[in-house]
């Protein structure tokens, strides 16, 4: 699904989709990544927006896109994974990070053996890995909006006569 989690509806259809997810399921990452692609390539999408793309999984591939038909089909995690970095001809990757200000990766009660999947999605190559009941605190703690800017060591000189100062940084909670 796409979801505009800006939007309080959004957040909450985010939400109740990430929960409704079974473990031990199918995971199919080339789709979900060329959904977010066609939706950030869209005439939908405001181009100019700051964006930021979560990529949350909490397994490891097992599904691809089958480049002839559009099935879904079964594959091994090797070859799940050389489909999303091209070996099909569409590098997914580098396509989400170039069409993202920041790709985060997270990972959901991902064995520590393989998060290394979706380190190469996140944009540092460092996802995160976090237990499912503390999902929504990672959303919040990286979520752009609510990053705070730090304040700096400004200095502000007035000189003789009636001087206006005004000084304000954007984004802190100072």
């Amino acid at each position: 699904g796409t979801f505009t989690v800006t939007e309080a509806q959004g957040y909450l259809d985010a939400l109740a989709l990430t929960n409704s997810l079974v473990n031990g399921g199918v995971t199919n990452y080339e789709a979900g990544l060329q959904d977010a692609i066609d939706f950030l390539q869209s005439s939908d999408f405001n181009q100019d927006a700051a964006t930021t793309t979560y990529f949350l999984s909490d397994g490891e591939p097992n599904r691809a896109v089958d480049d002839i038909t559009g099935d879904i089909i079964a594959v091994s995690t090797s070859e799940a994974m050389d489909e999303i970095l091209g070996q099909d001809g569409s590098n997914e990757i580098e396509l989400i990070q170039q069409l993202s200000d920041e790709v985060i990766g997270v990972g959901i009660n991902i064995t520590d053996d393989n998060i290394f999947n979706i380190d190469l999605i996140d944009s540092d190559g460092d996802a995160l890995n976090v237990p499912a009941d503390k999902l929504v605190a990672t959303m919040k703690e990286t979520n752009p909006l609510l990053k705070l800017a730090s304040v700096g060591d400004d200095v502000v000189n007035g000189n003789e006569a009636n001087d206006i100062i005004f000084g304000d940084t954007l984004n802190t909670d100072a």
